[in-house]
C-alpha cells in the first residue's frame, strides 16, 4: 500500500555499490585497464584451470559430475563442459606434439 509523502518510493533508494566489475562490461566492453585485467584472469582460470579441473572430476566421477553440471548449468552448458573434457581426455590418450600444437591452435582461434 501506498501513503502519499509516507511511504518511500524507488527514487528514496539509493543500491550499494558494486563490490566487482559487472559480467557484461567485462565480455562486451572491457574498455578499461582494470576491466582488461579482470577479463583476462578469468580467461585463463577457464582455459588453464576449469578445465582441467573438470576433466579430473569426470574421470574421478562421471556420474556425480554430470549430475552437479545438470544442476548449475543449461543443457547447452552441459553439453559444452563434456566436449572441453572430451579434449582433453584425447590429449591423455595420445599426448603427442602433434596434438598439443591442434588444441592449442583450437583454443587460439
Amino acid at each position: 500500500m501506498v501513503v502519499p509523502h509516507k511511504t518511500l518510493c524507488y527514487g528514496d533508494l539509493r543500491d550499494p555499490p558494486e563490490e566487482g566489475i559487472p559480467m557484461c562490461t567485462l565480455r562486451n566492453f572491457p574498455n578499461l585497464i582494470e576491466h582488461c585485467i579482470e577479463w583476462s584472469r578469468e580467461s585463463f582460470t577457464s582455459l588453464f584451470a576449469s578445465r582441467v579441473q573438470d576433466s579430473i572430476s569426470f574421470i574421478e566421477n562421471p556420474d556425480a559430475f554430470l549430475l552437479d553440471k545438470k544442476k548449475s548449468t543449461t543443457s547447452a552448458g552441459v553439453c559444452d563442459s563434456l566436449f572441453e573434457v572430451q579434449k582433453f581426455l584425447s590429449l591423455k590418450v595420445n599426448p603427442n606434439f602433434r596434438e598439443c600444437v591442434k588444441v592449442s591452435r583450437e583454443l587460439f582461434d
